[in-house]
């Protein structure tokens, strides 16, 4: 019988041993698993955190105390989305300002003037304020092809648009809302189907102003063939959007005034007032219930601060920093150190606010009249910084004519050159235009006076804007006139104009104690031709 040697045994456990060793050392020298890798680098990755900001009205200032209170914090924001007044503060912070510098802007606009669309007289032309010399009231329906129209909402928005452009300046060449300081998505509305628009590219300030176009109180908003209104409509809370954006942590701000109480509604106004309601109380709940326990909800309570007492916005600034700070604990697990934040903040900061310099101006004009009647009231030219403040001024003057829609201003690059484009667009209920007046007086001792009249006004005749009007007035001195008014410059600063007229006019004689003796009605038949010359507004 054969046996094996000590010796054989041995060796043989020595190569076991150094196969062993071998193949741990393999081991060892190959890197991890795939799974492994991620699930290390998924842990040392701090969470993605997106900023929803909801809509309502003067009660979003309150979204200003949240950031002053997230920046205490230390608290990063990589994704915004937000919806008509969080889409302003929410667009503002995203082109890199801060919640100081939000501040600073909201308290300094002027509000009431903001929502005022008439022109101030010192824009007004003068041809336009010729006009507060009749007794015809200011409003101007539109009358074309024998129909009547009327504007789609109270306010054009013309100033708030200049104040949109003038704060979101700075980012004006980004077209990509991914490549803002901080990404930024605004939501609006589409009029016709009712669905919500997420607007992701574009102009900034055309976004924002969209977003927050109050149906019936401000102008809609035409963006890629859409009709835009107030996002809060389809979605005034956006959490899917600022998930679909990559946010893995929410912190999400309702300022949403909620449904009116039974002892609320004491009007038809306020039934009315209520159905509105629903559209953004409805959509809001459904978004909030897809928030899980690491997102945190911020509802201030704001009380009887309305989405339209823009007087008081100024104090929603503290009610929204006094609900963060209720927040704190669940916030606090998000906050940076200092060294990382301050990295953050590097990486999140605003453009240089230096004037762009012009180098051409271009004309986008929407109207019948030529470019030059726009062009000529521009003082801003090539190779010069942009001066805003002068260049509101000058198409305060351009929506003086009182024949545009909407003057507005950007600013683009193209081929390495800064281009001013001036983009006019004209009344959609115009050219042609009705004004209706009442005039009566009584000295209580009998004699009383009523004068009904009707004006149709034609403005855009030609390029240079000439204006045909005809007149009738009814009552106590009826007339009938018909007048021409051409400028001859596109400046306006010289014209002819003529005028035919037959109408009626009322005198009367008295005697030395003040009694009336007799009334005289007077015929007339008139030509008036006459020629000026303008020196301004």
């Amino acid at each position: 019988m054969r046996r094996t040697s000590p010796i054989g045994a041995s060796n043989r456990n020595r190569w076991t041993i150094g196969l062993s060793a071998l193949t741990l050392a393999v081991l060892c020298v190959l890197p991890a698993p795939a799974v492994e890798a991620a699930d290390e680098s998924a842990a040392g990755r701090r969470p993605r955190i997106g900023l929803v900001l909801g809509g309502g009205g003067a009660r979003g200032g309150a979204h200003v105390g949240v950031l002053k209170v997230l920046e205490e914090l230390r608290i990063p924001v990589d994704y915004i989305a937000g919806t008509s007044m969080g889409s302003i503060v929410g667009g503002l912070y995203a082109s890199g300002m801060n919640s100081q510098d939000i501040e600073r802007e909201l308290r300094a606009m002027d509000w009431a003037d903001v929502f005022q669309d008439y022109p101030s007289r010192a824009d007004r032309s003068f041809r336009r304020k010729s006009d507060d010399y009749t007794y015809a009231f200011k409003a101007k329906p539109g009358f074309n092809d024998g129909k009547i129209m009327i504007p789609l909402a109270y306010i054009r928005g013309q100033k708030l648009d200049l104040e949109l452009n003038r704060l979101t300046l700075p980012v004006a060449e980004v077209k990509d809302f991914d490549r803002l300081p901080i990404p930024y998505r605004a939501v609006a509305t589409d009029v016709e189907t009712g669905k919500a628009v997420v607007l992701s590219k574009g102009n900034l300030s055309r976004s924002i102003r969209a977003s927050m176009a109050v149906p019936a109180a401000f102008d809609p908003v035409e963006i890629d063939g859409r009709l835009l209104v107030d996002g809060g409509i389809a979605n005034n809370v956006p959490v899917n959007v600022a998930r679909d954006m990559g946010a893995e942590i929410l912190i999400v701000v309702d300022v949403g005034s909620g449904l009116f109480s039974r002892e609320q509604i004491t009007s038809a106004l306020d039934v009315t007032g209520q159905l509105a309601n629903y559209l953004f109380t409805l959509n809001t709940e459904q978004q909030l219930k897809t928030l899980g326990p690491r997102d945190v909800l911020i509802r201030p309570p704001l009380g009887d601060i309305g989405g339209g007492s823009f007087d008081r916005v100024t104090e929603t600034f503290l009610i929204g920093e006094g609900a963060t700070r209720a927040a704190l604990d669940a916030l606090r697990r998000y906050s940076l150190s200092p060294q990382e934040y301050a990295r953050y903040r590097a990486q999140h900061v605003r453009p240089r606010q230096d004037a762009p310099v012009i180098d051409l101006v271009r004309i986008d004009n929407h109207s019948r009249v030529g470019n030059a009647v726009i062009a000529e009231r521009i003082s801003a030219k090539p190779g010069q910084p942009l001066d805003v403040e002068r260049l509101e001024q000058d198409i305060g003057q351009i929506y003086g004519l009182e024949i545009f829609e909407s003057v507005r201003y950007s600013v683009v690059r193209e081929d390495d050159k800064n281009i001013l484009v001036i983009s006019a667009k004209e009344k959609y209920w115009g050219p042609g235009y009705l004004q209706f007046g009442l005039a009566t007086s009584n000295n209580l001792k009998g004699d009383s006076t009523l004068k009904l009249g009707v004006l149709y006004t034609r403005t855009e005749i030609n390029e240079l804007n000439g204006e045909w009007r005809v007149g009738v007035q009814v009552g106590t001195e009826p007339g009938i006139f018909t007048e021409l008014h051409q400028p001859l410059d596109p400046l306006s600063r010289y014209f002819v104009a003529g005028k035919v007229g037959h109408g009626a006019t009322n005198e009367d004689t008295f005697d030395n104690a003040g009694n009336r003796l007799a009334r005289y009605q007077l015929v007339a038949d008139k030509l008036e031709l006459s020629a000026g010359r303008e020196f301004g507004t």
